[in-house]
């Protein structure tokens, strides 16, 4: 239903699945010594972690008797997106144990897509099959961030030791909605290969976000103290739609004996991406000036162990971020590995692991990298009735 829902028309028996998935992220952010004349840059590295363990998916696939060919449908409900991720800054310069400038920014967002999907394929000849899914999107993320600036250091345009304080704290609630459709064929070039194709289309968001903020901040000089809180007490609210650009995807699959070997590409056009609104629309000519076109790769390869019931599975990914070029250090790019077992030939088991991450670069208002590592662990069960 999510990457090809023509591979539906080869479910021969009702099938349930579903899964759990567990996610580490690992941060740490880097910024270049040497921030503030006449200092000493003492840290410049901040690492954060997050661990978050959710439901994956649920889904039923249903064949219809046919006098020929194939005709399945399905349902299910599969979480297509994370908003998880976790940030910390860390700064220290000094120019003595008296004079110095701290600054601290922790940054933690939650939450997911969750895609509510329906399918149906057929076999339409002995060797094509076709199909389509309609998926409904809906999620919510929440981000919260903490900032503390404090400083106390000899400034000669004021002509005395200046110490100050700044934090706050920052909250963002969005709920998303969206709603899109997927087509896809596949068909048996020869008894040992198989070719598929998808063309996804653009996806439809509405996005409502509610904020909030308080803070407090403190200045003492020579001239004169003084300090104040501030707190938004009606959260500021925002609307806003978007649409996502069509998405196309090739895939090939090759079999020989117990060997399945797998190659897919996926094209999306991002400089396509448009906020449909009016409140976004100045937003438009950015994208199309610094998003461009992205193919992901995946290539996978699986044994299978026949006396055991045990599959071997192993493969790689690479999926580029819709960044410009210039605040990406490294693309994202993973290892999967994975086992199944077949229990007495109506149940699966399977484990899978996804090990990798990505780097990003930013030159202003002070050179930094930020260095994401993720590790995700599934675990799924089928039945096949």
């Amino acid at each position: 239903m999510i990457y090809n829902p023509a591979a539906l028309a080869r479910i021969r028996r009702l099938e349930v699945r579903g899964g759990l998935a567990q996610i580490r992220i690992e941060n740490t952010t880097t910024y270049e010594r040497g921030r503030y004349p006449g200092f000493t840059s003492i840290r410049s590295t901040g690492q954060r972690d997050l661990n978050k363990t959710h439901l994956d998916g649920l889904s039923v696939a249903i064949p219809a008797p046919t006098y020929r060919g194939s005709l399945v449908a399905a349902f299910g409900v599969h979480r297509v997106k994370n908003f998880d991720r976790a940030f910390r800054q860390e700064l220290i310069d000094e120019k003595s144990a008296e004079e110095y400038i701290d600054e601290n920014i922790v940054e933690t967002e939650s939450g997911g897509i969750w895609a509510w999907t329906g399918g149906v394929a057929s076999e339409i000849s002995p060797k094509m099959a076709v199909g389509a899914a309609l998926l409904v999107y809906t999620g919510t993320a929440e981000y919260g961030s903490e900032y503390f600036k404090q400083w106390n250091y000899y400034a000669p345009d004021v002509g005395d030791t200046v110490y100050g304080e700044i934090s706050e704290f920052d909250a963002v609630s969005s709920d998303h909605i969206g709603v899109s459709g997927t087509f896809g064929l596949t068909y048996q070039a020869s008894p040992n290969l198989n070719i598929g194709a998808v063309i996804e289309t653009p996806s439809f968001w509405n996005v409502k976000e509610t904020s909030t903020a308080e803070g407090y901040e403190f200045y003492d000089t020579v001239m004169a103290e003084s300090s104040w809180e501030w707190t938004i007490d009606d959260p500021r609210s925002i609307e806003y739609n978007m649409r996502h650009p069509f998405s196309f995807g090739l895939g090939f699959g090759y079999s020989y004996e117990q060997l399945n070997l797998a190659l897919d590409l996926k094209y999306t056009d991002w400089s396509e991406f448009e906020y449909t609104d009016g409140f976004s629309q100045d937003l438009n000519s950015v994208i199309q000036d610094n998003y461009g076109e992205a193919l992901e790769l995946r290539v996978g390869a699986e044994y299978i162990l026949p006396g055991p019931g045990v599959s071997l599975r192993a493969g790689f990914f690479r999926d580029p971020l819709p960044f410009p070029s210039e605040y990406v250090d490294q693309d994202r790019q993973y290892f999967t590995f994975g086992v199944g077992f077949l229990v007495d030939r109506v149940m699966t088991v399977d484990l899978a692991a996804v090990i990798g991450g990505y780097t990003l670069q930013y030159l202003d208002p002070r050179p930094y990298t930020e260095e994401y590592k993720t590790r995700r662990v599934f675990l799924t069960f089928g039945y096949r009735m």
